[in-house]
């Protein structure tokens, strides 16, 4: 997989640029946050500087970690990678032979800008580099199936539910239900 470009991208307010070391205490901040730990491993879980630096800054292969950027100020995370065998067959999802499939994770970390449709600004510049540089067939993202919020910014930019995966993911000592949700090059439907 190619790093090049995609680190890097640009469009108009928006930005991601690749997550650096001294990115460790705004992590730290913004994981300290309920309102963000709600989805995000869960409220009880308490992050450290220590627990940071083995989330993010262990190097993970095929893993490309980014600090979202509205008007040159870090508002969020995001996480993308190439879905190997193993992850397909957890969410017993079969893209044609040779198709690359992609996954990713953000948030947003500063709530005061929550609602105001940056999630779908961001998704959208992803999601035109990895379809159209990266020659994606698919990206797909796993979102807790009572995360409204979330599920509605997929929907709008063009991800489609695929399946339920019943007690997919361990949040707070539950087994959490998340829906496959899946994009492909044509499927975007702006909503308004």
């Amino acid at each position: 997989m190619r790093e090049e470009g995609f680190l890097h991208l640009n469009s108009g307010a928006f930005g991601l640029r690749p997550l650096q070391k001294e990115d460790a205490s705004l992590l730290l901040r913004w994981l300290c946050d309920p309102r963000v730990l709600e989805y995000w491993e869960g409220k009880s879980f308490v992050f450290t500087p220590q627990i940071i630096q083995a989330h993010f800054f262990e190097p993970e292969e095929n893993l490309r970690r980014c600090v979202l950027e509205y008007e040159s100020l870090p508002v969020g995370y995001l996480q993308v990678c190439c879905l190997d065998r193993e992850k397909l067959e957890e969410y017993q999802y079969a893209p044609p032979a040779g198709a690359l499939t992609f996954g990713l994770d953000l948030f947003l970390g500063e709530p005061r800008y929550w609602g105001k449709r940056l999630g779908r600004a961001f998704l959208s510049l992803v999601l035109s580099y990895l379809c159209g540089k990266e020659k994606a067939y698919a990206v797909v993202v796993d979102p807790h199936a009572d995360n409204l919020r979330a599920i509605a910014c997929y929907e709008a930019c063009g991800f489609q539910k695929r399946k339920l995966l019943r007690a997919h993911e361990l949040h707070d000592g539950q087994w959490k239900d998340c829906w496959l949700m899946e994009y492909r090059k044509n499927s975007r439907v702006e909503k308004a």
